[in-house]
């Protein structure tokens, strides 16, 4: 058995739920190195990026990382309001926020601009995961691209989904509904993550984990048209 995640705080309660529950699993540093050896292993689960799995829905199950508003670990950062940027120097390691950032721009709820690995002059600058949580209050200009998801679309936004294999699909959902997230984990994840445990409870309780069936295909075909191209 390979099942396999990120090794983000978002996705501690499945890896501690996996823990709990024996089954071995490999953390890997971030989704984009997941959704590499997702492609090269083919293993029995995976939690993805959406974008990564557009073209099998038939393996999503209906839990992963999602957000009814302010998510907090997808920010657009700054020192420059966004009518001064000249580009947005994205975080490559997440395929769910740089296609996020790109129907934004397209819906006209960011200003359009080139999304590069290197910015030079006034830009903004994509920043996800824990990273993310540290720097909320680094910037005078911070964008939660969550929460402007969730107002531009009018629905609950989804980063991330499990892709699981017939013979676990039964066995994950049933663990995932009994376990995730358990807020009483939030101690231990504080300590390996360095954050309070107060930070860690309330950011778990901004999260979706179990996500429904409509937002994912409604986020699926906005996804769609903006995961060809990457900077």
């Amino acid at each position: 058995m390979r099942i396999l995640l990120f090794d983000f705080l978002n996705a501690y309660p499945y890896q501690a739920a996996l823990e709990e529950a024996g089954l071995p699993y490999q953390l890997l540093a971030d989704p984009r190195q997941v959704t590499e050896a997702w492609k090269r292993e083919r293993p029995d689960a995976a939690l993805l990026p959406l974008p990564a799995v557009l073209h099998e829905p038939e393996a999503w199950l209906a839990w992963g990382i999602g957000s009814k508003g302010a998510v907090r670990s997808v920010l657009l950062v700054s020192d420059t309001s966004p009518d001064q940027w000249r580009a947005i120097a994205v975080d490559s390691r997440s395929t769910a926020s740089v296609a996020l950032v790109r129907w934004l721009m397209a819906q006209g709820h960011l200003p359009h601009r080139p999304l590069v690995e290197k910015a030079e002059g006034p830009h903004g600058r994509l920043v996800i995961g824990d990273t993310a949580l540290r720097l909320q209050r680094a910037f005078p200009v911070i964008i939660d691209v969550g929460e402007r998801a969730v107002q531009a679309a009018g629905l609950p936004v989804v980063f991330a989904v499990w892709w699981v294999r017939p013979p676990l699909r039964e066995v994950l959902a049933k663990l995932w509904a009994a376990r995730v997230p358990d807020l009483n984990k939030a101690p231990l994840a504080a300590v390996r993550y360095r954050f309070s445990p107060s930070e860690v409870h309330t950011y778990w309780q901004s999260l979706l984990y179990s996500l429904p069936p409509h937002c994912l295909q409604v986020w699926a075909s906005h996804y769609q048209p903006y995961i060809q191209d990457s900077p």
